[in-house]
């Protein structure tokens, strides 16, 4: 913790323009596919974040929808490895007994030439790999958009 984002991750929104919220959802399920399966180190922590079924359900269809979210699917193996990590969770009750706890992380995105901040959440496990949850802008969450309107 105490350390600065060195790299800020890059992408854009065009290929959703044309997409409902719906459509959205589904490309990033299908996208973060690619990701199931594989690893990646954060600089910031050293720690070596997997990408597991659950993170792209909870991504797709666990929480609000929108361009800029979908647009952080697209790069998230790069967001994961330059973010910076902000504090400590500790684990719920109904938690899979191999989670210790769960580290939280942001991260500026650049989106449409524009600065973004996201948090993002990974699963500390004891026995398997820890896991990417969740990602979500605080911009979006700060203007209150939701998932009934597309925002850009």
């Amino acid at each position: 913790m105490g350390k600065k984002q060195n790299v800020i991750p890059e992408t854009n929104t065009s290929i959703f323009d044309n997409m409902t919220n719906e459509q959205i959802r589904y490309w990033c399920k299908e996208y973060y596919e690619k990701f199931i399966g594989t690893t990646v180190k954060n600089d910031c922590t050293g720690i070596t974040i997997g990408f597991k079924r659950r993170g792209r359900k909870k991504t797709a269809f666990g929480s609000s929808i929108s361009k800029r979210k979908a647009a952080v699917v697209k790069i998230l193996d790069q967001v994961l490895k330059c973010a910076v990590s902000t504090n400590w969770g500790d684990r719920k009750n109904d938690d899979p007994e191999d989670v210790i706890g769960y580290l939280n992380f942001k991260c500026k995105i650049l989106i449409d030439g524009k600065i973004f901040h996201f948090l993002l959440n990974v699963q500390l496990c004891n026995v398997d790999k820890n896991r990417y949850c969740f990602h979500y802008s605080l911009d979006e969450c700060r203007f209150g958009f939701t998932t009934k309107k597309q925002t850009s």
